[in-house]
C-alpha cells in the first residue's frame, strides 16, 4: 500500500501531539485493501493493550524466612522493564527501584513489586513477606521408615477447597515411588490426596519449596505451615512458593492435595542449596523420601 502521507502526519504529531498521547504510526507495504483491515485491527488492539497478560506477576520465593546476615535472591522470570518495588510494603510508583530478573534481599519486610502500564487501571501488583528467623531444627529418622518415597492416602469427594481429610475415610493407600502418578488415580476428577512421610535433607542452607497445582495445596513442614495453596485454580496460575533454612537430618512432611474437574495437575518442588545458582526446581530425589513400607 502507499503511504497515503504518513510522514507529513507523522511530522503533524511530532510537533502538536500532547504528552499524554502514545501513537505510531504504521505502513503496510504487503498488504491490499482487503486485508490492512485486519491486520491493522489486530496491531491496533495489540498497540492499545500492551500490558494485557493472561496471568498476573509474581516472584520467586513469595514468602520465607532469613537468616540473619545471610540475604537471598528474589527472581522475576519474565520482562521486567516497567515493574518497580518496595521493600517495606508501600506501593511502589514510578519513582521506585526497578525490579530486576535476580534482587538481593538482606533483611526482612513485606517486598510489594507493581507492574507500570499505560493505563493506570491495568497496573498489576504483588506482595510477599519476610521474615527473621533460625534454622528449623531436624529429627531423627523414624522407626521403620524407608526411603523409595512417601506415603499417600487417597479420597473421594468433590470440594471447592481442602477438606478436613482426618474426617473422611480413605480409599486407597500408597507409595510416591517411580509408579505414582496422579493420572493413575482411580478417579481423575473430584478426588483428594495425603501425602506424607519424612524429607532427608543433606546440606544445610536454603531450601525454595514451589507448587504448580490445580487445584487445592497445603504444605506442611514439621507441622508449620510454609504454603496454602487452597481453592480452585485452572491451568497457568501462578503457584507458589517459600524459602526456608534447613539443616541436614530428617523432617516430616505433609501435602494435601484436591482435583475437582477440569484438568489436574501437582507439580512440587524444591530448590536446593547446590541449585540455586540455576534457578531451576527440581523433584525430590526418592533417596530422599522416607515413608513406611506398603
Amino acid at each position: 500500500m502507499k503511504d497515503m502521507r504518513i510522514p507529513q502526519m507523522d511530522s503533524i504529531l511530532k510537533k502538536y501531539a500532547p504528552t499524554t498521547l502514545t501513537w505510531k504510526l504504521t505502513a503496510y507495504p504487503d498488504e491490499t485493501h482487503g486485508t490492512v483491515r485486519l491486520k491493522s485491527a489486530y496491531d491496533g488492539l495489540k498497540f492499545s493493550y500492551p500490558d494485557y497478560r493472561s496471568n498476573g506477576i509474581v516472584f520467586h520465593p513469595m514468602n520465607g524466612i532469613l537468616l540473619k546476615n545471610k540475604p537471598i535472591s528474589l527472581w522475576y522470570l519474565a520482562d521486567t522493564t516497567n515493574i518497580r518495588y518496595t521493600k517495606d510494603g508501600t506501593e511502589p510508583t514510578g519513582a521506585s527501584a526497578q525490579f530486576r530478573k535476580d534482587n538481593s534481599l538482606t533483611g526482612p519486610g513485606k517486598v510489594t513489586i507493581k507492574r507500570l502500564t499505560l493505563r493506570q487501571s491495568t497496573d498489576e501488583t504483588f506482595s510477599g513477606s519476610f521474615e527473621t528467623g533460625d534454622y528449623l531444627r531436624p529429627g531423627k529418622l523414624e522407626h521403620n521408615m524407608k526411603p523409595g518415597g512417601f506415603n499417600y492416602t487417597y479420597y473421594e469427594g468433590a470440594w471447592d477447597k481442602l477438606p478436613d481429610f482426618k474426617t473422611l475415610k480413605p480409599v486407597k493407600t500408597g507409595r510416591t515411588d517411580s509408579g505414582f502418578n496422579i493420572d493413575k488415580m482411580p478417579r481423575q476428577i473430584n478426588f483428594g490426596l495425603v501425602i506424607s512421610g519424612q524429607l532427608k535433607i543433606t546440606e544445610d542452607g536454603y531450601y525454595l519449596f514451589g507448587i504448580d497445582a490445580d487445584d487445592g495445596f497445603r504444605f506442611y513442614l514439621d507441622n508449620r505451615l510454609l504454603i496454602d495453596y487452597d481453592g480452585l485454580h485452572g491451568d497457568g496460575a501462578l503457584g507458589a512458593s517459600y524459602i526456608i533454612p534447613l539443616k541436614k537430618g530428617f523432617y516430616s512432611v505433609r501435602q494435601e492435595y484436591f482435583q475437582k474437574d477440569g484438568g489436574r495437575k501437582l507439580d512440587f518442588e524444591y530448590v536446593t542449596p547446590g541449585t540455586f545458582s540455576s534457578k531451576k526446581s527440581i523433584l525430590i530425589p526418592l533417596s530422599l523420601q522416607y515413608g513406611l513400607p506398603d
